[in-house]
């Protein structure tokens, strides 16, 4: 009897392990950021994003990458590491994920070629 108890309850944890982790890779499934068609240029729409979001880590002289300037930040551009680490996998910043919002915007500057002005 005592093995029957032990046995239903360890299943009962092990399936619930599952369902929680399956649930978990849900809710942290990446938006896929879709353009609006507008047309953002780093000026007018990315800057703004970027200091408030990227500089605390991608500050002047910074060894992970100074982002603060459009020349400085334009290296992480060609090289397609801003496009894939803050829009495709999401993972930066570090901070948190950005809102659906500035991932929309974002994306429409990338479709767009990264324009400065």
């Amino acid at each position: 009897m005592k093995k029957n108890i032990f046995l239903i309850a360890f299943t009962s944890v092990i399936l619930l392990l599952v369902a929680t982790a399956c649930n978990k890779e849900e809710d942290d499934a990446a938006t896929v950021p879709i353009c609006d068609g507008s047309s953002p240029t780093y000026n007018n729409t990315a800057k703004a994003i970027v200091d408030a979001n990227c500089i605390s880590c991608h500050g002047t002289g910074s060894y992970k990458g100074d982002f603060t300037s459009y020349s400085k930040l334009e290296t992480y551009l060609t090289n397609n590491t801003f496009n894939n680490r803050v829009v495709t996998l999401q993972d930066m910043p570090q901070s948190g994920a950005l809102s659906d919002a500035d991932l929309n915007k974002l994306q429409c500057w990338v479709e767009n070629g990264y324009p400065e002005n």
